[in-house]
């Protein structure tokens, strides 16, 4: 029976966060390969899309020639091609990626070992549901931002029309800005509502939409522990990504400003930097997700209960000679 590499039981923000990095310490390769499998077609194609746009307007863009100039168009053409191609290639990939990353780690934190490409293999039939439902919850997310600041943009334009004719579009744009972040809060309500839906459909079996109130279910009484690790977690990825590529974005402004005629090159380098950073990082955030997953179901479920009884109703079936599957949700077998 494989050992969990760490113990079940109920962990404040800065444990889950710790323990995710142990444990993405300990199964590095694996958890890495899952992310690249998206992440490095990805980072290639957007490169080489911004290495064509930038040659061909990055004259233009620095002032070095009039801006009626003649543009290097094929160059064009190929860079809005490819980064096009690279958004489709997140649309296409993502879902996959990331349900294959929470099966993952799942398996690894109960000790189950697994590979890059059964990982892939196993989630191949949630590929959908991830797709439609990851939507919704990019649309329920964007909520209230969006109404805010379209409802304050309208109401800030009103009044610039009839109040204050003289400040121009000033008032919509404010009214806009001041509606987009009363929209905020919402965002952040359902951000931590529905941010478990990897983790209930793949882990957990809820099909659909069911994902999110299942997710919802685990969440709620909890809110404010979910918000402030997964807040925290985000701080902490922000800065050593800022840390991380700071070198490689002062020394691409210090070039461009000194020699403008590398400003294709430089600029595609510290885009190579940005996606390689990305790759290092991006396993991180679904990580403590998914440790903070197992931390509601421990909580709420008696999840660690669950797994001691499923241990002991293994070791009691080798003794007769009989292998048995404990039934239930993520309950490995043992």
């Amino acid at each position: 029976m494989g050992t969990s590499p760490l113990e079940l039981r109920p962990r404040n923000a800065l444990d889950l966060i710790d323990g995710s990095v142990r444990l993405y310490r300990r199964h590095f390769g694996t958890l890495l390969g899952i992310s690249a499998v998206l992440l490095v077609p990805f980072g290639v194609t957007y490169t080489l899309g911004f290495f064509y746009y930038f040659r061909a307007l990055g004259p233009v863009e620095l002032g070095q020639v009039p801006s009626d100039a003649q543009i290097d168009m094929p160059a064009l053409i190929a860079g809005l091609v490819l980064l096009i191609l690279a958004l489709l290639i997140v649309v296409v990939v993502e879902p996959l990626s990331q349900g294959a990353l929470a099966l993952a780690i799942s398996e690894q934190y109960l000790g189950r070992p697994i590979g890059v490409w059964a990982a892939y293999r196993r989630v191949v039939p949630y590929w959908g549901s991830l797709f439609l439902v990851g939507i919704v919850f990019g649309l329920l997310v964007a909520f209230g931002p969006l109404v805010g600041g379209m409802l304050g943009g309208g109401g800030g334009l009103a009044l610039g029309v009839y109040v204050f004719p003289q400040a121009g579009t000033v008032p919509a744009a404010i009214g806009a800005l001041v509606g987009l972040c009363a929209g905020l809060p919402l965002t952040a309500l359902f951000s931590t509502w529905f941010v478990l839906y990897k983790q209930t459909m793949v882990l957990g079996n809820a099909r659909g939409m069911d994902s999110l109130q299942r997710s919802r279910g685990l969440v709620t009484g909890h809110g404010w522990h979910v918000f402030g690790t997964l807040f925290l977690t985000l701080l902490g990825i922000t800065a050593a990504t800022l840390i991380l590529t700071a070198p490689v974005s002062v020394g691409t402004v210090v070039v461009v400003n000194s020699r403008p005629e590398y400003f294709a090159s430089v600029q595609t380098v510290s885009q190579c930097v940005q996606h390689i950073v990305n790759v290092l990082l991006g396993p991180v955030f679904l990580i403590v997700q998914t440790l903070t997953y197992y931390d509601l179901r421990i909580r709420k479920e008696g999840f660690d209960l669950q797994m001691m009884a499923a241990a002991i109703e293994g070791m009691r079936g080798r003794r007769r000679g009989v292998t048995t599957e404990p039934a239930g949700e993520d309950t490995p077998t043992c």
